[in-house]
């Protein structure tokens, strides 16, 4: 599959295909793990919070309410709830990126209205709805509205596909892969969600969504090279291709 919007929700790419009844016994997600093999990642929640405030001049703010104020005091309690504090063997604990924060029209008036967009990162044991009333009860009765929702990714090392995988790599590298946990996600949630198995494996980069996002181009020759050995080894052992 070649598709759109993996990079923000995935509705219109991967999921929409699965939809559709596309389906695999397991899937390779060609995400940059310099030829690693992550078995696991984190899941998304993406969740925006709407804080009321009350406006005043800016000379008297002493007379409103400063939703902006408020918006802050309310990421800082979030940043301690208990949730953010759980960790696991592979992860130091969840992560929480404040993503945006719109708030104020004027210098010179006391902000009645500010909204959060925070991005958090959970790990595979914890529970996405336990997080969210954790985060309605930091948010004390400011508007909380979930965007985005994608599960945690976990598969089996053991794996007939992932063993068949890690056997390719080491016949074309010399060495074992890599077994890694990912802090981000991508589009093998769609697939675990629909109790198909699936990993992330790709080339070399670095700076994943920063400046200067790169890819080894020497990289994508080995990672060809293991992808259809892989295929081979997969499609040579079927008893209908036989």
């Amino acid at each position: 599959m070649l598709v759109p919007s993996e990079e923000t929700a995935g509705e219109i790419g991967t999921q929409y295909l699965l939809d559709k009844g596309y389906g695999a016994e397991f899937a390779i997600c060609g995400e940059p793990t310099d030829l690693g093999i992550a078995v696991e990642a984190k899941g998304v929640l993406q969740v925006e919070i709407v804080l009321r405030g009350k406006s005043a001049h800016g000379s008297k703010p002493w007379e409103g309410e400063n939703a902006i104020e408020a918006a802050f005091e309310t990421y800082e309690r979030i940043r301690q709830s208990p949730f953010m504090k759980e960790r696991t063997q592979s992860y130091p604990g969840p992560s929480l990126n404040l993503a945006r924060i719109e708030g104020g029209d004027a210098i010179n008036r006391v902000p009645d209205r500010c909204m959060l967009t925070v991005d958090i990162r959970y790990l595979p044991c914890q529970s996405c709805d336990e997080i969210v009333r954790q985060i309605n009860s930091a948010a004390q009765g400011a508007v909380v509205r979930v965007i985005n929702v994608g599960i945690p990714v976990s598969v089996s090392k053991d794996n007939p596909h992932v063993t068949t995988l890690a056997q390719c790599v080491y016949d074309i590298c010399g060495s074992n892969p890599t077994f890694v946990s990912q802090h981000g996600s991508a589009d093998t949630r769609f697939f675990t969600a629909r109790g198909i198995p699936a990993v992330e494996f790709g080339p070399v980069g670095a700076n994943h969504h920063g400046d200067d996002e790169y890819v080894q181009l020497d990289s994508l020759a080995i990672y060809r090279r293991i992808l259809d050995q892989f295929i081979w080894k997969e499609v040579s052992h079927r008893d209908d291709y036989r």
